[in-house]
């Protein structure tokens, strides 16, 4: 995608700013479809813009997304997102990551390396807020948010120990825990739904994922990058 650009100060936080806005819409993308944030369009506007400053060609899965959301009826794509990832039977792509690193059971160790990642970014998971598990697709997405947010905070504003914090910590969630599942659960998507909307997203978050990277932190002097 973005790499091999000139890592200056400006390019690092626009970079940045693109990812968070990928991140924060696969955060709403992933929870029960919601015909206000869907219906518009303008969520799927936001990502192709997003992708193109990453200079990352998704622009086909985001086409096939409106596409499909144009097609299928407000009850079409909550019956397939509760089939898909709420049962009441058997989950197809379960959207929890302590079921992809080997347990059979919810809020397992590997559930409480996730909570203790966003223990040490200064988040108490508190489930009444958060109507979900604290190791959900979702969930985990607005995390990777909330750190690229946080880190953009602190670098306009001068702190760079807290900006190169945020920046390592998001790094570190994604390299030992993120993206050795996200792809599986994208995969039993594809595999288990002849939905094209659903098939569209997987791919999208899939194929983003897989290329993304956190941008290497710049040396130097802070200057406004907000000019």
């Amino acid at each position: 995608m973005y790499f091999g650009l000139f890592m200056n100060e400006k390019t690092y936080i626009r970079i940045e700013q693109a990812r968070g806005a990928v991140f924060n819409i696969f955060t709403a993308l992933l929870c029960q479809p919601e015909d206000s944030i869907i219906r518009s369009g303008k969520i799927f506007e936001k990502l192709a813009g997003a992708f193109s400053l990453l200079k990352y060609e998704g622009n086909d899965s985001i086409s096939k997304l409106k596409e499909e959301c144009k097609k299928q009826s407000d009850t079409e794509l909550l019956v397939e997102y509760s089939r898909l990832f709420i049962g009441p039977f058997k989950l197809i792509a379960p959207p929890y990551s302590s079921l992809y690193f080997g347990s059979e059971y919810l809020m397992s160790d590997e559930t409480m390396k996730v909570v203790e990642f966003y223990r040490h970014a200064g988040l108490d998971f508190n489930s009444d807020k958060i109507p979900d598990m604290p190791d959900h697709v979702a969930v985990e997405c607005e995390f990777i948010y909330f750190l690229i947010f946080n880190g953009i905070k602190a670098f306009l504003k001068g702190n760079r120990k807290k900006a190169l914090f945020s920046r390592r910590h998001q790094e570190t969630f994604i390299q030992k825990h993120f993206i050795k599942w996200v792809p599986s659960f994208c995969g039993k998507v594809i595999e288990g739904t002849k939905n094209e909307y659903y098939k569209a997203l997987a791919q999208c978050i899939k194929g983003f994922i897989e290329c993304d990277a956190v941008p290497e932190f710049p040396s130097g002097k802070i200057f406004d990058v907000r000019q």
